[in-house]
């Protein structure tokens, strides 16, 4: 009898030719739930297409890593390549090793020069939805000022434009909208935490709370409770929505009324999807552009579907969600 999981696939569209016989995935923080949910759905989408063998090696955020990754995985003698690449300078690399070896390369979240194809969100806009999203929800229940504390992670480029895309989309509902703190949370827990309680005790009319990833946005949650924050008075709004955990947080009443969600389901099945493509000699697109869209507690169940503890994403409704053609900023 098919899982769930085989029956939510069953309902998207294989590409058809020839597949790559054993696959790579060098991840660049694997213990990170987004990455473990992209893994999980790569593996259930190759074993789909009789893929023999997926092999995932993780980089933990280190280019020295993941460079000796992807040599390791072209003398296992893989027939196509998945990175996600480290930021760091040097990340060129990636793409110089698998043309050297003429294997199939699909990148995951971060560009590099000279790729094939990426599969990625656009942050800035996803943030510029999410923005607008928080705005509407201020107008109708904040009043006309927005007062933001963006718990953010500045040094990674995808991380900042989703911030200052966050920004924009909320400038552009509530005019009155101010940046009152933009902190590192360095996407941790505890941090993202320890600087929510600090931030939101020295100014204590923030209204508006903005956690760039799920771990940001769990630190903040955390801080806000635990400070007795009545709820009713601020909004956070998170980015990701990547494990059941969150999807189960996200319907408890409190501070926490929408994410941005990512989909690392689709993700994980639209590399597979590419590196089938490219195997065959087909056309792709530089960048492949994820689904993204607001979810609140009232439209989580549009686009995934309970089953026993897992949630199930709904991909013909995902897939139906307008995504754009190119980005407004990379």
């Amino acid at each position: 009898m098919p899982t769930p999981l085989q029956d939510s696939l069953a309902r998207l569209p294989v590409v058809g030719g020839k597949r790559p016989e054993r696959l790579g995935y060098v991840v660049n923080f694997a213990f990170h739930i987004w990455y473990k949910v992209v893994e999980k759905y790569m593996r259930a989408r190759a074993a789909q297409y009789g893929i023999a063998e997926v092999i995932v090696r993780d980089a933990n955020l280190d280019l020295a890593t993941e460079l000796d990754a992807v040599d390791a995985l072209i003398r296992e003698g893989v027939d196509a390549l998945v990175v996600t690449p480290v930021a760091a300078p040097g990340v060129e690399a990636i793409v110089a090793k698998a043309r050297a070896a003429r294997i199939p390369l699909v990148l995951e979240a971060n560009p590099i020069a000279g790729m094939s194809t990426m599969v990625a969100i656009c942050d800035y806009d996803a943030g510029v939805q999410s923005g607008r999203w928080a705005g509407e929800y201020v107008r109708k229940h904040l009043g006309d000022r927005a007062r933001l504390l963006d718990v953010a992670f500045p040094s990674l480029r995808p991380c900042l434009l989703r911030s200052e895309g966050f920004l924009d989309g909320l400038k552009s509902v509530v005019p009155g909208t101010d940046l009152v703190a933009r902190v590192n949370g360095e996407a941790r827990v505890d941090v993202a935490g320890r600087l929510t309680r600090e931030t939101l005790g020295k100014h204590p009319d923030v209204n508006v709370v903005f956690g760039m990833d799920d771990e940001s946005t769990h630190g903040a949650q955390q801080a806000i409770e635990g400070m007795g924050i009545d709820p009713s008075r601020i909004l956070l709004f998170g980015f990701g929505l990547a494990g059941d955990a969150d999807k189960n947080r996200l319907l408890i009443p409190g501070p926490w009324r929408a994410s941005l969600a990512m989909f690392p389901e689709w993700v994980g099945v639209r590399c597979v999807d590419q590196a089938v493509r490219i195997v065959n000699g087909e056309a792709v697109r530089p960048h492949d552009v994820v689904p993204t869209i607001p979810i609140a507690r009232d439209t989580l169940e549009k686009y995934f579907v309970k089953s026993g503890e897992a949630w199930m994403p709904d991909f013909p409704a995902i897939g139906a969600i307008p995504a754009n053609a190119e980005c407004t900023k990379t």
